[in-house]
């Protein structure tokens, strides 16, 4: 052994624990002092507005349950979108989540479908496996084509843009018989997980405006939590549709890797990009998952996930349950609160105690450096720079729109500007060394699941935060994240409402391939937890 490599190595260890030591008390008193001061100006000078409790009972239903209902003729497909259409309109000045609408479009394509059952009810053209959502409203994140729509992603270079064709989930959403109704709001450029921009605004929570919805697909969270439609289309590259359906008590699946394509959206992921980002459902019932992740899939995707009509459902008998309440000793996110970690142990003991499944609590060490390990690997994945992309393919720079920003001038937000400037620091051979890391904590997650194992773990560590409070919690989004860059399916889950009555939840996370599994859980604790609670 070299006495002065060992000596090193010791002065560099004790070096990190020091700062380790000094970040802790820095960030354990500030985040508390900042949550303070939110709450203070929040609770005395904005006023708590919730959306009001649903108007018709078929708001409430799933869209599986609809299609059948249509397709019986006990209602029609014209009086369920406008049930839809009316509640967006009555929630909006609430919420602000639909930033441009086909109304009167969606209207008529529902009477085409209540003219077409009529005139030829027995046609196989539709039945449940050919259409399963057949006559069922739909919304769509804003970052997907959607024919005539606007796709401007909050950036304002993009106001002008109109989408001359449907990307290729909202092709197969029509297909299986979905109406598309509007499109909703976006972070800017989809990458910040509050949905603010200078184009359309801010999205607010429907059970308490002043609270956020999530982002990059808090438009479509905020819609189906408030009751809106049962159903929505989003992307996740870091949590962008399992944070929003968090925040607003609904379901959300980011499926296994490259298993649900992204073409069409914008902006697209490129390179090793299309590992981390994918296309998923955004539902208020669970029964309504699998059938959403089929249809995104195709039919090629839904083989290997074995998730076609014709496979057999999961044998819940045969799950081996694990379950995490933290991330460990991360100094960077904000500690769990008490009642999302009861409601993990709560889920785990049903488990166990009802259906008599093994369920055994681990520690992977290596989550705790979740937010490295997702900046490391979207840095090295080939992904255009977010300056570039902010510019509209001319590097914009970020010190300057700072310095607009503070005078009012800026047509960009204060995250996208620090996403800018943050980018361009950092060393590659350390993101290459956490890459690697990240490469070891994949593996042990695949040993320890396994192929029948399902991982029960906080999708947030906290309930929404107030309006722009994020920005002191930077790094909360990484509890979702990390499942981006080990390409692994995860699934959020609602297991009702906190103290402050906002919605919470977890997420269950399985092996490549096994999104059946964490679909089947979903269904099991909505039976039992009640899954969605209506505003």
């Amino acid at each position: 052994a070299n006495p002065s490599a060992a000596s090193r190595d010791s002065r560099v260890a004790l070096s990190d624990r020091l700062i380790s030591m000094v970040m802790r008390v820095l960030l354990g008193t500030i985040r508390p002092l900042t949550g303070i001061c939110f709450e203070i100006v929040y609770r005395l000078f904005v006023k708590r507005r919730r959306v009001p409790p649903l108007e018709s009972p078929l708001l409430g239903m799933s869209a599986v349950a609809l299609a059948d209902a249509i397709r019986r003729r006990e209602v029609t497909s014209e009086a369920v979108v406008r049930a839809s259409i009316d509640r967006m309109r009555l929630v909006h000045p609430i919420i602000n989540a639909v930033v441009w609408e086909r109304y009167e479009a969606a209207l008529q394509d529902a009477r085409r479908v209540d003219a077409m059952l009529d005139s030829d009810p027995d046609n196989p053209e539709w039945s449940r496996e050919a259409k399963p959502f057949l006559g069922v409203p739909a919304t769509v994140k804003e970052a997907f084509g959607l024919v005539g729509g606007t796709q401007s992603v909050g950036l304002w270079l993009r106001t002008s843009v109109r989408s001359e064709r449907d990307a290729v989930c909202v092709e197969r959403m029509k297909s299986a018989g979905c109406i598309p109704l509007c499109l909703t709001n976006v972070s800017e450029l989809c990458m910040w997980w509050e949905s603010h921009n200078r184009v359309n605004g801010i999205t607010g929570n429907p059970y308490d405006s002043r609270r956020i919805a999530g982002g990059s697909s808090g438009g479509e969270g905020a819609n189906v939590g408030a009751g809106c439609a049962p159903v929505g289309l989003g992307s996740d590259i870091g949590g962008s549709i399992r944070m929003p359906a968090f925040f607003n008590g609904v379901f959300g699946h980011k499926a296994t890797a490259y298993m649900i394509p992204n073409a069409g959206q914008y902006p697209d992921a490129i390179a090793e990009g299309r590992y981390f980002m994918l296309s998923g459902p955004i539902v208020s019932h669970a029964e309504d998952l699998l059938p959403m992740v089929r249809l995104m899939a195709g039919p090629e995707n839904s083989a290997r996930l074995l998730i076609r009509p014709s496979d057999p459902r999961p044998d819940v008998k045969r799950l081996k349950i694990y379950y995490m309440e933290d991330s460990g000793d991360s100094i960077w996110c904000s500690p769990v609160e008490p009642r999302i970690r009861e409601c993990i142990r709560q889920a785990a003991e049903h488990l166990r105690a009802d259906l008599g499944l093994p369920v055994q609590k681990v520690q992977l060490r290596k989550l705790r450096l979740s937010p490295h390990l997702w900046s490391s690997k979207m840095k090295l994945s080939g992904e255009e720079r977010f300056a570039v992309q902010m510019g509209g393919g001319v590097k914009l720079n970020c010190y300057l729109e700072l310095i607009k920003w503070c005078l009012l001038r800026s047509h960009h937000t204060l995250p996208a500007i620090g996403l800018g400037l943050f980018e361009q620091f950092g060393s590659e051979n350390l993101d290459r060394r956490l890459a690697a890391i990240c490469d070891q904590l994949k593996a042990e997650m695949e040993e320890l699941l396994g192929d029948d194992g399902v991982l029960l773990y906080p999708a947030h560590p906290t309930s929404a935060p107030y309006h722009h409070q994020p920005l002191t919690l930077l790094f909360n989004f990484a509890y979702t994240g990390i499942f981006n860059v080990l390409g692994l399916p995860a699934t959020s889950i609602p297991m009702g409402l906190d103290h402050k009555g906002m919605p919470i939840g977890l997420q269950a996370v399985a092996n490549m391939h096994n999104d059946r599994y964490t679909l089947l859980l979903a269904e099991l604790l909505e039976n039992k937890f009640g899954g969605w609670v209506r505003p």
